[in-house]
C-alpha cells in the first residue's frame, strides 16, 4: 500500500480531507484530481491512496502540480 499526500489550503477556517483511492487510474486519476480542485470551497488536504498500481498511475500523481 502506497500513501501519496498532497496538501493545500484556502482561506477559510474548515479543512476537509479527501481519500482518494486509486487502483491503475491512469486515464481516470487527473480528471478525478482537477475535479476536487475546482470546488475551492473549503480547506482541504487530497489524500491519494494508490494500492500498487502497475499501469503508471503513481507517476502520473506524483507528477501532478497539487
Amino acid at each position: 500500500l502506497i500513501l501519496i499526500f498532497k496538501t493545500i489550503y484556502h482561506k477559510n477556517e474548515i479543512k476537509v480531507s479527501i481519500i482518494v483511492p486509486c487502483y491503475n487510474e491512469r486515464t481516470t486519476i487527473e480528471k478525478i484530481i482537477d475535479k476536487i480542485y475546482s470546488k475551492n470551497i473549503f480547506k482541504f488536504e487530497v489524500i491519494i491512496i494508490d494500492d500498487f498500481s502497475n499501469d503508471g498511475s503513481r507517476e502520473i500523481i506524483e507528477k501532478l502540480e497539487l
